[in-house]
């Protein structure tokens, strides 16, 4: 009978004795940054706990969990500091300790170097060889020649009139009024810097073929090629 009772007495302390929830590992977390935390009761009990600070200073709620095993929270510090919470075996005497570690938060990110800034614009290679053939040019009145030229390029561009004029209808006549034009004021003078804008002009999109029709898009082409011209013969000077 002495024997029967000291058996049943075992067998009470070991079921006190049973493995209080089980927790993770002390948790690292910067101030004002969540994380989900997860305590395993053990198997058909239930579990409690007691959070040792104030909700003040860190946020610590349970959760929704489909597992009866699980005790699933959300915490955020509010502040550095070591926040600890109590859990326990309900009915049982051994208790488990989370403790949330928390630091400050980690420093805004270092300005990195400053994005590099728009290209310098390419070389005008037009421009380079103009600039060359004008040098080379010996005429006295090259100055004043260029900038005549340069009166005649912006004229034809100017709206509703040269290349813009709608009587002018095919790309043979736009390259008559265009040449007519700048022999009335500089006649055979500056030849190899026109020559050069007469090959630009020719391969700028502008149709090459005499009875093409003009369309808007090539008026305003041929308009866009003879104001560039004007302005790289205005650098001349």
């Amino acid at each position: 009978m002495r024997r029967a009772a000291c058996a049943l007495l075992l067998l009470t302390a070991a079921a006190a004795l049973a493995d209080p929830p089980k927790v993770p590992d002390p948790l690292k977390l910067p101030v004002g940054e969540d994380a989900t935390v997860t305590v395993k009761v053990p198997a058909g009990q239930k579990g409690a706990f007691r959070a040792a600070f104030d909700p003040a200073d860190c946020t610590f709620f349970r959760g929704w969990s489909d597992a009866a095993e699980e005790m699933v929270f959300l915490v955020r510090p509010k502040r550095p500091g070591k926040f600890r919470v109590v859990f326990w075996t309900v009915g049982e005497a051994a208790s488990s300790e989370l403790v949330v570690d928390a630091g400050d938060p980690p420093p805004p990110p270092t300005p990195g170097p400053a994005p590099p800034g728009p290209a310098p614009p390419a070389p005008d290679a037009l421009a380079a060889a103009v600039r060359a053939a004008y040098d080379a040019d010996p005429s006295p009145t090259k100055a004043a020649d260029a900038a005549s030229l340069a009166a005649v390029f912006r004229a034809l561009a100017a709206p509703g009139s040269g290349v813009n004029d709608p009587a002018v209808k095919t790309a043979g006549q736009m390259a008559d009024v265009v040449q007519k034009a700048r022999a009335a004021l500089v006649g055979d003078r500056l030849a190899a810097v026109r020559n050069l804008f007469g090959v630009a002009f020719n391969a700028g999109g502008v149709p090459r073929d005499p009875a093409a029709a003009l369309s808007d898009a090539d008026r305003k082409t041929a308009s866009d090629l003879l104001t560039r011209f004007a302005t790289t013969l205005d650098t001349l000077r």
